[in-house]
């Protein structure tokens, strides 16, 4: 499954959560989403190695999402990549960005990978 084809435009956030019941070894961030097409389902991102929130609040509007993509060119994730060189070599690291629509919020994960859960 291809991250860049999933339906985000107008698909909407319901919750965020993190998950760090085993620290270090299974970290990961997890997605409520009512996917404009399919409906409610979450996508959870595992082996995280870094994320950055920037979120606005104040505003009572549902969280719609923009866009959402799997990008290869990324200053931090180039500098993760040398730092962690030997997770890269036996995970991968990928950079996933979701930018919304209701609060200008954008979003960055740095994870080996993710899964859909319907």
């Amino acid at each position: 499954m291809n991250f860049n084809d999933l339906y985000w435009h107008d698909s909407t956030i319901q919750s965020i959560s993190i998950k760090r019941d085993n620290p270090g070894y299974n970290d990961s961030i997890i997605f409520e989403i009512d996917w404009y097409d399919t409906g409610l389902g979450k996508i959870i991102f595992y082996d995280v190695l870094k994320a950055k929130f920037d979120l606005n609040f104040g505003m009572i509007v549902r969280e719609s999402i923009l866009n959402a993509e799997c990008v290869e060119v990324d200053e931090s994730l180039a500098l993760l990549r040398e730092q962690q060189n030997d997770f890269f070599l036996t995970y991968g690291l990928n950079c996933y960005l979701i930018n919304t629509n209701s609060t200008a919020s954008q979003i960055k994960i740095y994870a080996a990978g993710f899964q859909l859960e319907v």
